[in-house]
């Protein structure tokens, strides 16, 4: 979600920023590339263990190859540099602020603080080409696959798939919100981006509240969206199940090329973990 003011241009105020907030409120980035065409269970597969190995660096030449990673794999994915870059707000203040909290301890801190920042970026970053480069479907598909060894304990598989794939739908859904809200109050005088933070604070507690009454709105609809297309059959059971035999339009295959790139994603991960 992105909520911080671009620049005002002559003639369109903050227009230019609403228009470039709704442009990426959709995650998913339509393309050709070899990461858009890798099998979903192979990104995710790759994040974690890039992730693993990320966590299990100790030194500057291990993040410089996890770095590395980064780099090849937003190049390969053809991705445009500012929907990767331009996300996460939120995460860019934690960073500084670990930086500076580590920076009081001297030199030493600073250090610290820069290749844990650099650590979390790096995740981020490497998260956010999974998620543009895979539809919100595909994402369902892919974790109800992996996670479906875990219904022989009785795990609801479909139900945490679904769970987490409406929760990354709804991630556009609320900026979306958020854009419609601020434009309309703009449209009434509202100055959100004048005076200090207790003011501004204050503006804004007038787009929150509808934004809160749209989203509880949206979750009713689809809650019986999903009822009309029956999902909830285990409503007896307390939990959230597909109908027995429910087919898939295009379910996941994964191919030789796939295993090879998940073979050398994880050799490459694990390397940098151990050897560096």
């Amino acid at each position: 979600m992105l909520l911080w003011p671009l620049p005002r241009s002559a003639g369109s105020g903050h227009l230019s920023y609403w228009v470039a907030m709704d442009s990426m409120a959709s995650l998913y980035v339509p393309g050709a590339s070899v990461v858009h065409r890798l099998d979903a269970r192979v990104k995710i597969g790759l994040l974690l263990a890039y992730s693993v190995g990320l966590l299990l660096v100790r030194t500057w030449a291990g993040l410089g190859l996890m770095a590395t990673l980064f780099a090849v794999a937003l190049a390969v994915s053809r991705l445009p540099l500012r929907r990767v870059f331009g996300m996460g707000l939120a995460l860019y203040v934690l960073v500084g602020s670990v930086v500076a909290l580590n920076g009081l301890r001297g030199p030493e801190g600073w250090a610290v603080g820069c290749f844990t920042g650099t650590r979390m970026l790096l995740l981020l970053w490497m998260s956010y080409i999974l998620c543009l480069s895979s539809t919100s479907t595909q994402l369902n598909d892919a974790l109800a696959s992996l996670l479906g060894p875990l219904r022989r304990l009785g795990v609801p598989v479909d139900d945490v798939a679904l769970a987490l794939s409406l929760a990354l739908r709804f991630i556009p859904e609320v900026s979306r919100a958020f854009a419609e809200v601020a434009t309309a109050q703009r449209s009434r005088g509202a100055h959100l981006d004048e005076g200090g933070a207790i003011v501004r604070a204050r503006a804004w507690a007038a787009v929150f509240a509808p934004v809160m009454t749209a989203l509880f709105r949206r979750a009713t609809d689809l809650g019986v969206a999903l009822e009309a297309r029956c999902y909830g059959l285990g409503e007896a059971q307390g939990r959230l199940v597909e109908a027995p035999g429910r087919t898939r339009l295009d379910p996941p295959r994964m191919t030789a090329r796939d295993g090879a790139v998940l073979a050398v994603g994880c050799a490459l991960c694990a390397l940098a973990a151990v050897l560096l």
